[in-house]
C-alpha cells in the first residue's frame, strides 16, 4: 500500500459517518494486540482550546525529556499532522505500512469509521515507537469517542465547553459537559479550564466527585497579565512567569490549564515554562505577517468567534480590518457573523474549500446584514488576493476566519503570497 492508497482507504471509511460507541474500536485494537495498554496518556476533551492545550502540554513534555506522542484533529495542511512524536509527523511510508497492517484486520462487514481507524493506527504507532506519554485529543465529545478506549490516564483535562455538535452531544451545556466528562476514570486527576460556564462546571465536578477524581481548576486570581501583543502574551501565574506564544487573551486560560495538567503529570516547572514558550500550533489566531497584519483563525463556533472578536478589539484597535470568510453550512455561522461582522469593514466571502461549505455568493447574501461591505468570491485564494491587495493599498489588516477547513485550504497559499510581495 502506498501513502496515497493509505489516505484513500482511510477516507473511504467516511461513508460510515459518525457513530458514537467504543465497541468497534475495542475489537480492532484487540486484534492488534491492545497497543494502547502499554502507553501513558494525558486525555484532553472540550469544545474550544483543545488544540492549544495539547500543543503546550506536548511541548513541555518534550522539554522534560519524554518521548511524546501527540494525537490531534483536524489537520490544517497535512493529514500526518494528526499523529506526531516529539514534534515530527509520522512518515508517509510508515503511515502506509501501518494502514495496510490495520486494514488487514478490518472485515468487509465492519463499519469502523474514519476516526476510529485513524485512532487505531495512531495507537499502534505510538506503542511501537515506545512513547513515554501520549497527549490524546478527543475527536467528538468524550464518553463514546474512539479515544476513550484507554485505561486510566495520567490526567483528564477539560477545556472550555460551549455549544457545538449539539445533534450528537445534546443541546444544553450540562448535556455536553456530561459527554466530555465521560473521559474521567476512577481516581484519575482532573483539570478543568478556569472560566468554565457554571452549568457545565457543576456537571464536571459532580462526575469527578462520584468517581473519586481529585479536581484542579486554575485560580483566576493567580493570573496577572504582564504584556500582550500580536506575538503573544506574558503572564505570571501562581509564582511562575510564562510566555504564551499565541495571540489572544483566551490563550491565557489555555496556558494555565496546560500548566495544571503538566503539574498533575509531575513535570518540573522549568520544563513547563520552556515548553509553553516553544509551543506552536497553526491557524489558532496565527499571525503570519505583521506588515500588513495577517491573522488566520479557525474558530467555528460562538465561543471561538467571541475570542477572535476580543483579540481584534485588543490587538487591532488602530486598524481597519478586512476579513476573508468561509463557513460550513452545518455550523452556526449567523452567531459568528453577529459577533464579528461589526468589526470587519469589509468581508471577502468564499467557498469551494469543502463540500460542506456555503458558496461565496450564499455567504455574501447572509453577511450583508452584518457589515458595511461584502465582496463575494468563489475560491478562497481569489478572496485572499482581493483582501491582501486592499489591505496593502489601504493600510489595513486581514483576518482569515470562519472555519478550520478554510484555514487549512488558504494557509499555505497565504504564506507563499505574502513572501512574494515582501
Amino acid at each position: 500500500m502506498t501513502y496515497e492508497e493509505a489516505l484513500k482507504y482511510i477516507g473511504s471509511r467516511l461513508r460510515f459517518g459518525i457513530k458514537p460507541g467504543l465497541e468497534r474500536t475495542r475489537r480492532l485494537l484487540a486484534a492488534l494486540g491492545e497497543p494502547q495498554d502499554s502507553l501513558r496518556f494525558i486525555h484532553v476533551a472540550g469544545t474550544n482550546g483543545k488544540g492549544s492545550v495539547c500543543a503546550m502540554t506536548s511541548a513541555a513534555l518534550m522539554e522534560a525529556g519524554c518521548t511524546t506522542g501527540l494525537y490531534t484533529s483536524p489537520y490544517i495542511t497535512d493529514f500526518r499532522e494528526r499523529m506526531q512524536i516529539n514534534g515530527e509527523m509520522i512518515g508517509k511510508d510508515e503511515l502506509a505500512q501501518l494502514t495496510e497492517e490495520v486494514a488487514a484486520h478490518v472485515g468487509d462487514a465492519d463499519e469502523i469509521t474514519e476516526f476510529e481507524l485513524i485512532t487505531c493506527i495512531a495507537m499502534l504507532w505510538f506503542a511501537r515507537r515506545g512513547c513515554d506519554c501520549v497527549v490524546l485529543e478527543t475527536g467528538l465529545g468524550g464518553r463514546f469517542d474512539a479515544t476513550n478506549v484507554i485505561k486510566q490516564p495520567v490526567c483528564a483535562t477539560i477545556t472550555r465547553i460551549d455549544y457545538d455538535h449539539t445533534a450528537v452531544l445534546g443541546d444544553t451545556l450540562a448535556a455536553i459537559a456530561g459527554e466530555k466528562a465521560g473521559i474521567f476514570k476512577e481516581g484519575c486527576p482532573v483539570v478543568i479550564e478556569p472560566y468554565q460556564p457554571q452549568e457545565a462546571l457543576a456537571v464536571l465536578k459532580d462526575t469527578a466527585r462520584r468517581l473519586g477524581c481529585p479536581v484542579v481548576q486554575p485560580d483566576e486570581a493567580a493570573i496577572e497579565v504582564v504584556d500582550s501583543t500580536l506575538s503573544g502574551t506574558d503572564i505570571r501565574y501562581d509564582g511562575v512567569r510564562l510566555h504564551i506564544p499565541f495571540a489572544g487573551a483566551h490563550q491565557i486560560a489555555n496556558a494555565v490549564t496546560a500548566v495544571e495538567t503538566l503539574r498533575a503529570a509531575g513535570v518540573a516547572e522549568d520544563a513547563i515554562v520552556r515548553g509553553i514558550a516553544k509551543a506552536r500550533i497553526p491557524a489558532r489566531l496565527e499571525v503570519i505577517s505583521t506588515q500588513p497584519p495577517v491573522i488566520i483563525d479557525g474558530a467555528h463556533n460562538p465561543n471561538g468567534a467571541a475570542a477572535l472578536a476580543d483579540a481584534i478589539d485588543a490587538l487591532l484597535a488602530d486598524k481597519r480590518v478586512f476579513a476573508v470568510m468561509g463557513v460550513l453550512r452545518d455550523k452556526d455561522y449567523t452567531a459568528e457573523l453577529k459577533l464579528l461582522g461589526s468589526r470587519f469593514e469589509r468581508i471577502y466571502t468564499c467557498g469551494g474549500f469543502s463540500e460542506r461549505a456555503l458558496s461565496g455568493a450564499e455567504l455574501a447574501r447572509i453577511a450583508e446584514g452584518y457589515t458595511e461591505r461584502v465582496v463575494p468570491f468563489e475560491s478562497c485564494e481569489s478572496a485572499f488576493d482581493g483582501a491582501l491587495s486592499a489591505a496593502v493599498a489601504e493600510d489595513a489588516a486581514v483576518v482569515v476566519c470562519g472555519s478550520l477547513y478554510l484555514a487549512g485550504a488558504v494557509r499555505g497559499y497565504a504564506i507563499k503570497t505574502i513572501d512574494e510581495i515582501k
